[in-house]
């Protein structure tokens, strides 16, 4: 917590020292602001781990994330970070000194993962406002922006505006040589034209809001020639494919106190996630953080105080727990992860689709009452070919029933046939399952909250996302609706869970039985 000094206890000759230092301060700050800039502890964490190829700030709002994210930005741009020539203390959100850094000016953080020649980066905003609101203001007080307020004035060298007088670039000198470019775009014109991220190259991307996937992978390629880096400093309340990019393993667990890290497929340690509180930033009041907190959902307040992924915070089955609801093993008397014992009751749900990937989720039920989704398909394809891995997978079980979406009931205008006449066709013989979305929900969170009843395959890589994925939409406007998208195996388990999923003996449905059951329908 910042102390402010009493100025009223003070003699004339103390604020007139006081009145001289903040003089001093300003025309340093004014001169070389990068050189005064102290980062707080979890800042600290981000900048001492720069050469990883990704790092992610994911903090809630008022961290301090913005101006991490520019000094970084400047300090590949110049090629150092000057403040860790200096010896301060770095200190948590309550103001306790954690570390005491003793600066000098061959200390490795000055240029750890900094490229020793001029770069050139990209700062990607949500639109122009939000660019001249946060980096590029050029008016002196708290309205400036940050890349104004941390440049050393020696280091400029000029600024450029696109057609509509927007700031969109900044030529910078570096002490290696040569002169680096910090160029900014935004969400809103990648929107207008996908193209504008093709044929760049980067050394350094800084992403200061969620952008979208394909706006990524778009100006990501452009990494590549230099291997380039990038850092996100997000409060996470959208894209939630952000947080997938950096987790690749759903079970990860991420210590608030510490950055966590991952490796890459290649097994590679090259990403790192920060986790970060509004609480954590020293100079923020306290009581105005907790104000303004009141006044948000409870999916708001998880995202802008504490950082958690608003898809996390508005999940349609919070019920479900990897830790509680996966299995990893070989349940006992099973022969493969995906291959239940001959004598469990089997069903299978559908969402077919004409043009997008079919979905179907299987489901076994044993002699106990436990119910083990085993399987699953998820892939674009024909209906004979959909037909024919269903009715392969299911060889010599005993199902009693395959559901299907009632949209694959509907009859075409064209020749009158339906999905379901499709899949008959070549064997598989579908009946209409439910398409009663409030109760399907309900049901499911109840039949999870049972203790010892649903288990998932760790396997099933769509149905155990989709619970990550699937979210309820805005709260204010439609509390109740999830999102329609990510939810295809979501609705399978609303139809088999509505269904019944009851052990059903097979004795009841022997020879003998089904014989005698044709005889009497005969007479």
């Amino acid at each position: 917590m910042q102390i402010q000094p009493d100025i009223s206890r003070m003699s004339f000759a103390e604020r007139l020292t006081l009145l001289s230092s903040l003089r001093t301060y300003a025309n340093i700050s004014k001169k070389c602001g990068l050189s005064l800039y102290r980062p707080h502890a979890k800042q600290h964490y981000f900048h001492k781990h720069g050469h990883f190829k990704y790092r992610y700030l994911r903090t809630g709002n008022r961290f301090g994330k913005s101006d991490n994210g520019v000094t970084e930005d400047i300090s590949w741009s110049i090629g150092e970070r000057i403040w860790y020539k200096n010896t301060f203390d770095v200190v948590d959100g309550q103001g306790n000194i954690v570390e005491r850094h003793h600066g000098h000016a061959d200390h490795p953080l000055v240029t750890l993962g900094i490229p020793k020649r001029a770069t050139k980066g990209l700062i990607i905003c949500t639109d122009w406002g939000k660019a001249n609101e946060i980096f590029t203001c050029e008016s002196a007080g708290i309205t400036q922006g940050k890349i104004w307020k941390w440049l050393p004035e020696e280091s400029f060298v000029r600024r450029d505006v696109d057609h509509s007088g927007h700031i969109n670039r900044y030529t910078i000198k570096s002490k290696w040589g040569g002169e680096s470019t910090i160029y900014i775009d935004t969400v809103a014109g990648f929107k207008i034209n996908e193209q504008r991220g093709e044929s760049n190259w980067y050394d350094w991307i800084h992403v200061d809001e969620p952008i979208p996937e394909d706006m990524w992978n778009s100006y990501a390629r452009g990494l590549m020639d230099h291997n380039g880096s990038a850092w996100f400093t997000c409060t996470p309340l959208r894209e939630p494919w952000i947080n997938d990019f950096f987790l690749p393993d759903r079970r990860t667990k991420l210590d608030p106190d510490k950055p966590t890290i991952f490796k890459n497929k290649r097994g590679v340690e090259d990403r790192i996630v920060i986790t970060g509180k509004a609480t954590d930033n020293p100079y923020t009041d306290e009581e105005g953080v907790a104000s303004y907190m009141e006044g948000l959902s409870d999916r708001d307040r998880a995202a802008r105080m504490f950082g958690v992924p608003i898809e996390q915070s508005g999940r349609v089955h919070p019920w479900f727990d990897s830790m509680v609801h996966e299995y990893t093993e070989i349940p006992p008397g099973w022969s493969e992860l995906n291959r239940p014992p001959l004598d469990y009751t089997i069903r299978v749900a559908i969402d077919p689709h004409p043009s997008t990937a079919n979905a179907a989720l299987f489901a076994a039920t044993s002699p106990k009452g436990q119910v083990f989704f085993y399987d699953e398909i998820f892939e674009v394809c024909t209906a004979d070919t959909m037909a024919e891995q269903i009715l392969e997978m299911t060889k010599d079980y005993f199902c009693p029933v395959i559901w299907m979406d009632p949209s694959g009931f509907v009859t075409s205008m064209d020749d009158k046939t339906t999905f379901a006449d499709d899949f008959l066709e070549y064997g598989l013989i579908a009946e209409k399952g439910s398409k009663d979305l409030p109760r399907g929900i309900q049901q499911t969170n109840v039949a999870l909250k049972r203790p010892h009843y649903l288990y998932f395959a760790h396997n099933l890589i769509r149905t155990l996302w989709e619970f990550d994925h699937y979210v309820f939409q805005d709260p204010l406007k439609k509390p109740d609706k999830p999102k329609d998208k990510d939810d295809h195996m979501m609705e399978n388990l609303h139809r088999l869970i509505l269904g019944n999923l009851s052990y059903i003996p097979q004795v009841v449905y022997d020879t003998a039985t089904l014989q005698s059951a044709n005889y009497l329908l005969t007479i």
